[in-house]
């Protein structure tokens, strides 16, 4: 005990003692010196004051406070000792003194737990800590520092505790990670009371160190013999030079040597698989004086599989075509496929009912089919087998029996699950369009119409809204207006861009001027033809027909200049004007559409003047225009496919057209261009969702091939017919075009296996740990056997029996198994050794004399994490654990009073003494009355008598 203090609560109070014993005492000497020096009146004096004193203390809310010992206060230091720290031994240990020669004050309980991928109790919590680090010096290391599991460590020393809720745990780690996390169990550890602090001992390692982080392979399917290009990742410390040796199932492929830079780089490497199977590679680093060997080695591996299993679904009873696959069938039987054909109008096919049964088929074709053929719900089980099981599909067009479009007609796909699918989206196709609005502006566009509801130029304008509506995204529009002279209110712009469109439209407000043609039509002209990109070229002119000056010779040279040199073709839209071909006026309109090549219509009229009174007529006339067969046929004259995208993938073996320019020197040199020798009869119309889905297209960027990853699987959408006797009859007399079908249909192929495994299980990879769960449903008597083995046969792991540690593989073993008790549901599997293993499940009868089903799989493991990139700084992950845990991360680790700081060291007591003195106060007070009432000896005195008479009695005896 310690600090001990009296304290009163009233302390003001203490002054009622003066007039208690003031009183007691000016009474007492009033009484006569005779009787006051009694000896019963002195004593009733005393008790008087002491009980009156006492009192008062109680009224003053007497306390006593002291402090006793906090013997309760325990600390665990948890240090890493794996591998990755032995360069900063040195640092970690001088810390761990440090803060073990501090906890030698004010009574801690202190113990040391070192950890790796295991734990050890290096010093137990003990009260002696005077020689604790010398125990800690002394105590064996884990069993394996190989790794570093920090959840498992914090774990086991949360259970250590016998006073959780005064203890705290000092983690003192690099912060790398090999296994688990660490974040998962610190909140539980922190719900025990027991709080978490954290020391940072960076294990930087001094010098060069060169490793390899990675290797990627490409996202398609890879065939034997192809050549594809595979990445590798390397990191080093410091600009140096590096061989990688590349080892295909052992065998040196092959060594490159390359130049690094200080981080991490990828390096390409042209590779060919030879043979279909498993190829375990390996990829090993050398460079000259590297520090570490651990990280120096990488195992990959690649299982190379045939897909060719090919599923072609038709539907005759709508085409009216029974022999529509046939050539189809053929060409992909050349290319060595499997393949089945599915005709939905044969009530006898057996058509699949879930998912799992198109997986037997790496690829579904569409041939000419749109989502109504359908047998109710195989549309959801194609979407299930594309998007969830990685499979491929292919779409392709083509008509119904009465020759209209099929499979990709808009009206049929619009909303639609199958149309979600695509990469492209169906639409009716028309030819990009230029056009220009010429809009009279002069004095006289001011006056109403006929019906008095708006202005001629308002009508103007409701066309100029009505043009944007009627054109497509592929279009452009431009506005001028015309009077005296030309002015562009909007150049030619893309039609996707609608607000900035209509707010030029609106901007057209004010009428003045006369009414002159020649320089705004030359204007327009001109610009109609600057615009390349498009098919057709188109100028509506809007206006009263009150022409000034005939200057007709002139403007309409200039349309039958444009009309011969890029096909120009114009409108008149006459607000007000009447059919009448003796008006002047009139004759002025249909001279100007006569420029640009219109013939005369049944009824005597041409067919581009329109002749309007109000402004929905006018709006009417020019939707009309726009979609006139004239703006919107499509030319049906074959054409040669262009390639769009550089994918040698798709295009190899396809011939393309060459052209021969000469050079500079005069020699001919001669160019491939992106034409397809091949020509295709025709297309359906269709909108690619993004230009980087478009591989193969038409004129004008139409779409003739795309493709897109949908999910896990490839969706392509070939564009035309593939039937006899239509588009691409003479497409496919090409050999070039034959062999891209073939390489269209090998794209789109899964880079997996699709088909579920027979036996249900999920693999949950870490470093070492690796956990297994299998959701198998299991019947009576039946049992699932599971084993791991290198690919050598060298190891061999039941993951049935859980092994003592004398009797295990250190490479690989088992620490929970498939059970009984666990309903053979679930294992937790270790694996130390660098190589690629086999894990193999069987579902089986109990003495494994019967196999139902089984299923294997692959499992690669490279080296320890802890030499592994971490692009993430370790001190994060340190800070975030002291904040979960109620704790504070120690920054200085030269003085490491932090952690001692949060502590209660002494406990403070505040005892009431109150009842206590009452009850001795009520005492004295009864002494106090016994001793007025009544007389009484002293001890002394009784004795002394007893003494007398006893001496007495002996006098009278002898006499």
């Amino acid at each position: 005990m310690s600090d001990f203090s009296i304290q009163f609560t009233y302390p003001w109070l203490l002054l009622l003692i003066i007039p208690a014993v003031g009183v007691a005492l000016f009474l007492h000497f009033r009484i006569n010196k005779k009787f006051r020096r009694n000896r019963n009146r002195i004593i009733s004096l005393v008790l008087h004051c002491v009980t009156c004193v006492l009192c008062i203390t109680v009224l003053a809310g007497i306390h006593f406070d002291y402090k006793i010992p906090n013997d309760t206060n325990e600390i665990i230091l948890l240090v890493d000792v794996s591998q990755s720290e032995e360069q900063s031994e040195q640092t970690r240990d001088e810390f761990v003194e440090d803060v073990l020669h501090m906890g030698r004050f004010d009574g801690f309980r202190m113990g040391v737990i070192t950890f790796g991928f295991d734990q050890s109790y290096a010093v137990p919590l003990t009260d002696d800590v005077d020689d604790i680090f010398l125990r800690y010096m002394e105590a064996p290391l884990p069993q394996d520092t190989s790794g570093t599991d920090i959840a498992a460590a914090l774990t086991y020393a949360s259970e250590q505790f016998t006073n959780p809720v005064t203890g705290k745990i000092v983690l003192i780690t690099d912060g790398k990670e090999t296994d688990e996390e660490a974040l998962s169990v610190i909140r539980s550890v922190s719900a025990r009371g027991i709080s978490v602090d954290t020391a940072y001992i960076a294990s930087d390692y001094s010098g060069r160190d060169v490793s390899v982080t990675g290797v990627e392979y490409p996202d398609y399917h890879i065939n034997p013999g192809e050549a594809f290009e595979l990445t590798y990742t390397l990191q080093s410390s410091e600009a140096c030079q590096a061989a990688i040796g590349i080892y295909d199932n052992g065998t040196l492929e092959g060594v490159q040597v390359v130049q690094l830079a200080a981080g991490v780089q990828s390096f390409n490497l042209d590779y060919t698989f030879d043979e279909e199977g498993l190829h375990e590679l390996s990829f090993s680093v050398s460079a000259e004086d590297d520090v570490l060997e651990e990280n120096n080695q990488y195992v990959s591996y690649y299982y190379l599989e045939e897909f060719n299993r090919v599923l072609i679904i038709e539907d005759t009873d709508v085409t009216g075509n029974a022999a529509q696959s046939d050539n189809f069938v053929a060409l992909l039987e050349e290319g060595e496929y499997e393949v089945e054909v599915l005709d939905f109008a044969d009530s006898g096919a057996a058509v699949p009912q879930e998912a799992t049964e198109l997986c037997r088929y790496d690829q579904v074709i569409l041939n000419n089919v749109n989502q109504y053929d359908m047998p109710e719900g195989f549309i959801d089980i194609l979407y299930s087998y594309v998007y969830e099981y990685g499979g491929g599909m292919l779409t392709v067009g083509g008509n119904d029996s009465q020759g209209n479009v099929h499979a990709y007609d808009q009206s049929d796909m619009y909303n639609t699950l199958l149309q979600s699918m695509l990469p492209v989206e169906i639409e009716s196709y028309t030819p990009p369009v230029a056009v220009i609005i010429l809009i009279d502006v002069s004095g006289s566009m001011g006056g109403d119409l006929s019906d008095g509801n708006s202005t001629m130029l308002d009508a103007a304008r409701e066309g100029a809204y009505a043009c944007l509506d009627a054109l497509s995204y592929r279009d452009y529009i431009g506005i001028m207006t015309l009077s005296d002279g030309a002015n562009v209110v909007l150049p030619l712009t893309s039609r996707t861009q609608e607000t900035l469109i209509e707010r030029r439209i609106s901007e057209i407000t004010t009428t003045s001027g006369g009414t002159v043609y020649t320089d705004p039509i030359r204007l327009a002209c001109q610009t109609l033809g600057m615009q390349t990109d498009v098919a057709k070229r188109h100028l509506i002119i809007i206006s009263d027909g009150e022409v000034g000056a005939d200057q007709s010779e002139e403007y309409l040279a200039e349309l039958s200049n444009a009309h011969d040199s890029y096909g120009l073709t114009a409108s008149f839209v006459g607000i007000g004007m009447a059919e009448n071909s003796s008006d002047p006026n009139y004759q002025v309109a249909e001279a100007i559409c006569e420029a640009t090549g219109d013939e005369l219509t049944d009824e005597g009229v041409y067919s581009r003047l329109h002749c309007v009174s109000t402004a929905g007529d006018l709006a009417n006339a020019i939707t009309e225009d726009i979609n006139s067969e004239e703006i919107t046929s499509v030319n049906d004259e074959p054409f040669h496919p262009i390639r769009y995208a550089d994918d040698e993938r798709i295009f190899e073996g396809v011939s393309f057209i060459e052209h021969t320019e000469e050079g500079d020197d005069g020699s001919e040199v001669v160019e491939e261009t992106d034409e397809m020798t091949a020509e295709l009869g025709g297309f359906y119309g269709g909108r690619v969702r993004d230009e980087d889905y478009l591989i193969i297209s038409g004129e004008y960027d139409v779409p003739i091939y795309a493709q897109w990853q949908f999910g896990a699987g490839n969706v392509g959408s070939y564009m035309s017919d593939l039937g006899a006797g239509g588009w691409s009859d003479a497409f496919l007399a090409d050999a070039g075009a034959r062999q891209l079908i073939l390489n269209i249909v090998k794209n789109l192929m899964p880079a997996r296996d699709i088909e579920p495994p027979e036996v249900d299980v999920s693999i949950q990879p870490g470093n070492f740990i690796n956990r297994i769960s299998v959701y198998d449903e299991l019947e009576d008597g039946q049992i699932v056997r599971g084993t791991l083995s290198s690919t050598d046969g060298s190891i061999v792991v039941s993951l049935n029996e859980v092994l003592a540690a004398e009797d295990r593989n250190p490479a690989a073993y088992i620490t929970t198994s498939l059970n009984a008790d666990n309903n053979y549901s679930r294992c937790t599997l270790v694996i130390k050794q660098p190589g690629v293993y086999t894990l193999t499940f069987e579902v089986c009868s109990a003495d494994g004399a019967t196999v139902y089903r089984s299923y294997s799989t692959y499992h690669v493991f490279s080296y320890s994490a802890e030499y592994a990139d971490y692009s993430e700084d370790p001190r994060a992950l340190l800070t975030q654990l002291a904040s979960d845990g109620g704790g504070t991360v120690v920054e200085d680790l030269s003085n490491p009073d932090s952690i001692f700081s949060d502590f209660v060291t002494a406990i403070d007591i505040t005892y009431d003494p109150r009842l206590p003195i009452l009850i001795t106060a009520i005492v004295l007070f009864l002494i106090d009355i016994a001793v007025r009432k009544f007389k009484f000896k002293w001890p002394h005195e009784i004795i002394k008598e007893r003494r007398e008479r006893k001496l007495e009695q002996e006098q009278d005896k002898n006499k």
